[in-house]
């Protein structure tokens, strides 16, 4: 894409309030919203809770949980694309979850719209994705 081209669409995407942004980053920056979106969607979804509910104390484990085998299967991922940029760890995947979960404590995660108005979620889409690269580069999720 031509610089002129990019840097129009990224000001214009700005100035619309979508969010653009220039990541030169950008395979760990979607690492660590996939981190966000498998550990908030499905808790949220399964106690039927707002996003606020991954912030309680009993809930750390199972998002700290949960970001180590997103973080596993990154790693299997960087090792095998060979990515220039950091590997973002376990840790800085629950904090971003954390982060993203306290920005958000009101909302209904669209895994628990979809729940709520009896629609099929994304779950194969964001969790089993992960599992299936699991499985693809053996490395176990439980």
């Amino acid at each position: 894409i031509p610089d002129a081209l990019y840097e129009s669409t990224l000001h214009q995407l700005q100035t619309a309030g979508l969010g653009g942004t220039n990541d030169a980053n950008i395979e760990r920056s979607l690492w660590l919203k996939l981190a966000a979106n498998a550990a908030i969607n499905p808790v949220t979804a399964l106690l039927e809770k707002p996003n606020s509910v991954i912030l309680e104390t009993e809930m750390e484990r199972q998002i700290a949980q949960i970001c180590e085998e997103v973080a596993a299967v990154a790693k299997g991922v960087w090792e095998d694309q060979g990515f220039d940029s950091v590997c973002p760890s376990a840790l800085e995947m629950q904090k971003f979850a954390t982060e993203t979960a306290r920005q958000t404590a009101n909302n209904r995660s669209s895994m628990l719209q979809d729940i709520l108005a009896g629609r099929p979620t994304e779950i194969d889409y964001i969790n089993g994705w992960i599992v299936k690269k699991a499985e693809g580069l053996q490395i176990d999720v439980p």
